[in-house]
């Protein structure tokens, strides 16, 4: 779609980035319980195995307005949680303008739960986007074109008069369902090849309590946790480093049904037995007094 092209805009914007800590109390320490780069490909926890590269990068899509789920079963509830991400502003966007626009990002724990709801612009033609503030039409924020973008560039091909951006962006939430879905989405005002959007670099934590102020303890413990091999056809060894203290272990499937509740860890090892299981991916949750790390895996005919 050809674009009238704006004279002489000039953007007077004052721009400030705003970093806000995930974690700030005292006695509370995150711990990432759930990380995907998609360098290894996609697991069913997404709703959409597409990628493509972008800057030598592996990234889940590209997408126009179909929405990408993130589902995990089984997940701590009542904690503060924050999911970090990076997602590409692809092509044509075109920010707040009230005529080839507005193109909108959101990313959604539900209908009425928005983590992100924003604009993005990588073009001279409509140079005013909302992020980093929320997109409101009652109360429009104007930010110039690629305002806070971490990188900037022609990594999609499509049109060498427009930049493709990616920001990295965190978001900070009280989780309070045990199968936590995020959705990401996009209200895009041109088609597929002319406007997408991918998500890249998925990591969530967790904020967990320090017992007795031991932090550097709490730290160490589930430092490295190794499911070898993955995917498996009988069972796999598990084997953990670091200095946890009465660890457990249980296996849930996609849908957060338990199937294995109890998984004996003996000195940091344990071999688990999954010849009984149907083929899938399913998910081992570690747990100690202050911790629980989710790590995902397949079992394979």
């Amino acid at each position: 779609m050809q674009k009238t092209t704006c004279t002489c805009i000039v953007l007077a914007l004052v721009f400030s980035m705003f970093s806000i800590p995930a974690f700030t109390q005292d006695n509370e320490i995150a711990k990432e319980i759930y990380t995907e780069d998609f360098e290894r490909g996609v697991g069913s926890e997404w709703s959409s195995s597409a990628t493509t590269t972008l800057d030598k990068s592996t990234v889940l899509g590209t997408f126009n307005e179909s929405p990408v789920t993130l589902t995990l079963p089984n997940v701590p509830v009542n904690v503060n949680m924050t999911i970090c991400f990076d997602v590409w502003a692809v092509d044509s966007w075109d920010g707040n303008s009230d005529i080839h626009g507005p193109d909108v990002f959101s990313v959604a724990l539900s209908p009425d739960r928005n983590l992100l709801y924003t604009t993005f612009s990588n073009t001279y033609d409509d140079p005013i986007q909302s992020y980093p503030q929320d997109y409101s039409e009652e109360k429009m924020t104007n930010y110039a074109f690629t305002t806070g973008a971490a990188k900037q560039g022609e990594f999609n091909g499509h049109f060498t008069r427009f930049t493709d951006s990616k920001y990295e962006i965190c978001r900070t939430f009280l989780n309070t369902d045990e199968l936590l879905k995020v959705t990401f989405s996009a209200h895009l005002t041109q088609g597929m090849s002319d406007e997408s959007f991918g998500i890249d670099n998925v990591s969530i934590s967790v904020e967990q309590p320090v017992i007795e102020g031991n932090i550097i303890e709490q730290v160490q413990c589930l430092e490295q946790v190794a499911l070898s091999p993955n995917p498996a056809k009988d069972d796999f060894r598990l084997t953990v480093s670091g200095a946890c203290e009465q660890l457990t272990g249980s296996v849930y499937d996609e849908l957060g049904k338990l199937i294995i509740k109890e998984v004996n860890i003996t000195n940091g090892e344990a071999t688990v037995n999954i010849s009984q299981l149907a083929e899938g991916t399913y998910f081992l949750h570690l747990t100690d007094d202050v911790e629980t790390t989710i790590h995902r895996f397949v079992k394979v005919k």
